[in-house]
């Protein structure tokens, strides 16, 4: 074999360690931009971690209210007292309870 042939051969070899760094690198950067972990996955995850963060604060805020209502009830006896006659409609014997009904005018009747 002569040198002329042999560097006609070296130029005509694939670079497969080169394709294959390549072919590496593509499979890389597409789990980056669309695969699983990748970038939009990580915004839509982002965004519903602030929203949930967001129901929590209400919640707790609800719950910050319910609880000092509870504790009103627990500590008094006229709260208590007052929230069962509005609710419950509690009356105390010997009292009578009279509701009074507005009734509702209609467009076609006149006042």
């Amino acid at each position: 074999m002569t040198e002329a042939n042999q560097v006609q051969t070296n130029t005509r070899q694939i670079p497969w360690g080169k394709l294959l760094l390549l072919g590496i690198l593509i499979s890389l950067q597409a789990q980056i931009w669309v695969g699983e972990g990748s970038l939009g996955e990580l915004k839509r995850v982002t965004a519903a971690l602030e929203q949930q963060r967001a129901l929590n604060a209400r919640l707790l805020s609800r719950n910050a209210q319910l609880q000092a209502q509870v504790e009103h009830l627990r500590s008094s006896n006229e709260a208590l007292e007052g929230r069962a006659r509005s609710e419950l409609d509690l009356v105390r014997p010997n009292e009578t309870l009279y509701r009074i009904v507005e009734k509702k005018n209609t467009d076609d009747e006149q006042p």
